[in-house]
């Protein structure tokens, strides 16, 4: 990190170390800025002598805040400089030193003559008595990050879908330090350089944050277990600075004609691909949360006649876990639009169920099975074709500017942002949508519509009458 302190003179050809003074010790420094030229115009030499006056630095900013009053004194007569440095040189596998060279101000022969005292008082006079250097103990740096991250992702108790996108997270973070970095020789000033590389590498705020957040929370499990204090990330993230519902866009009306369009022609051909689309449009759900529904346990209808969708985590009747939430509690009850109950969905999905098929559109995409048949993701087939009718609607529709959009995402971000601009609350289309909600008196609301089918219904019956009306131009054309 000591790069990060280099500078250059206004005319380009000298290297100057440059690092801020922390404010808990201005009163003593009377100085924002520690300044030091580095005497060279090399690049190479000034890193090596930058990470000198990094560490150095590091010392004298430690000792001001536990109260030296001895350095303080020094510096309030003479200021901050600091005299001399050491560069060493190894050789063999037994790390034994060969030299050490001795860096002062040219000139300065009183500050040669200091590190030359010092250095005969710690080795026992190096000249004919070389010592061998050992490296840090193991404890003191820790596994490397590529050894320490396979520890965490192992130690962690979270879902297999999880941990693959901690993994692409974490693979981020280990390309900025190296693989051979020791875990534990991370420090805040190290997490801060690298939530600058994640915003500038990731241009999404929302993304960016959560590598940021990932990289925070595994240095944490690994220095807890080390016994040393955490890190943190809360002044490092981006904040907001639009409404979450404006994250991604949304399909304008148009395409949202175009889209319905698309999918009746596969309303006979391949139902399966017709009511996969509308179903995402008209629920607001996640595709993957549709596409793992067990039909005959998750399709339900209430006395009052509503036909409603229970997004869960339980297990099939065999015992076994086939499904999976973003987090347990966006588990919650769906409506069904009465436009889809009048054009079949629901004989749809119990026509499947009697043919032997326990998801809505396992006939068309059998789901990919991860680790040893834990992890299905009913969604993968499915996925991969909307992203291929996607490239070929931008294509067919290049005014259209389908480009900002995905094929099954979209939707829900286009209920969300109609739910809104229509005045409906956070925490009613958060329960609708299965996102956070606060707690409180919204937290009440949240919980009461998120199982109760009959607020959902009213809610989409009569905000998603435009949905019905471009279905049904399209239905007379037909």
């Amino acid at each position: 990190m000591a790069a990060n302190y280099l500078s250059k003179s206004r005319h380009g050809n000298i290297y100057f170390f440059k690092r801020r003074v922390p404010k808990r010790i201005l009163s003593i420094t009377n100085k924002s800025v520690l300044t030091f030229s580095l005497r060279t115009s090399d690049l190479k030499e000034a890193r090596i002598r930058a990470r000198r006056l990094a560490v150095q630095s590091d010392w004298l900013f430690e000792r001001l805040t536990k109260g030296d009053v001895m350095l303080e004194k020094m510096i309030e007569k003479e200021g901050i400089r600091f005299n001399y440095g050491f560069q060493c040189e190894f050789d063999g596998e037994d790390r034994v030193l060969k030299k050490v060279s001795i860096d002062t101000e040219p000139g300065n022969q009183a500050d040669y003559e200091a590190a030359q005292r010092a250095i005969e008082a710690i080795m026992g006079g190096i000249e004919g008595n070389p010592r061998p250097i050992h490296a840090l103990e193991h404890i003191e740096s820790g596994d490397k990050l590529s050894v320490a991250v396979e520890e965490y992702l192992s130690g962690i108790q979270v879902k297999p879908q999880s941990i693959r996108s901690y993994r692409t997270k974490l693979t981020h973070f280990i390309s900025y330090f190296g693989v051979d970095r020791g875990v534990l020789t991370l420090e805040q000033r190290d997490l801060v350089e690298y939530s600058k590389k994640a915003k500038l590498d990731i241009p999404n705020p929302t993304t960016s944050n959560q590598y940021i957040k990932t990289g925070g929370s595994f240095l944490k499990w690994i220095r807890i277990r080390a016994g040393k204090g955490p890190l943190t990330t809360s002044t490092l993230t981006q904040k907001r600075t639009t409404a979450p519902y404006k994250d991604r866009d949304s399909f304008t009306t148009a395409q949202i004609k175009v889209m319905f369009e698309h999918a009746l022609k596969y309303r006979e051909l391949c139902p399966a691909k017709y009511w996969a689309t509308l179903a995402v449009a008209f629920t607001g759900a996640r595709l993957e949360e549709i596409c793992q529904l067990n039909i005959g346990e998750d399709l339900k209808r209430t006395e009052g006649g509503i036909w409603h969708l229970d997004l869960n985590e339980r297990p099939d009747k065999d015992g076994v876990s086939r499904k999976s939430l973003k987090k347990l509690s966006t588990e919650r009850v769906i409506a069904i639009h009465s436009a889809l109950v009048d054009r079949g969905f629901t004989d749809y999905l119990e026509l499947q169920a009697k043919n032997g098929f326990t998801r809505p559109f396992e006939s068309c995409w059998t789901p990919l099975v991860n680790d040893g048949g834990g992890d299905y993701k009913w969604n993968h087939g499915i996925s991969k074709w909307g992203s291929k009718e996607m490239k070929s609607m931008r294509l067919a529709f290049p005014d259209l500017a389908f480009k900002k959009v995905t094929f099954f995402h979209s939707h829900r971000h286009t209920l969300t942002t109609v739910l809104a601009t229509r005045g409906i609350s956070e925490e009613v289309r958060a329960a609708i949508q299965g996102q956070k909600s606060g707690g409180g008196v919204n937290g009440d609301t949240y919980t009461k519509i998120r199982l109760d089918p009959a607020l959902s219904s009213k809610v989409l019956e009569e905000h998603l009458s435009h949905y019905v009306e471009i279905l049904e131009s399209i239905e007379k054309t037909k």
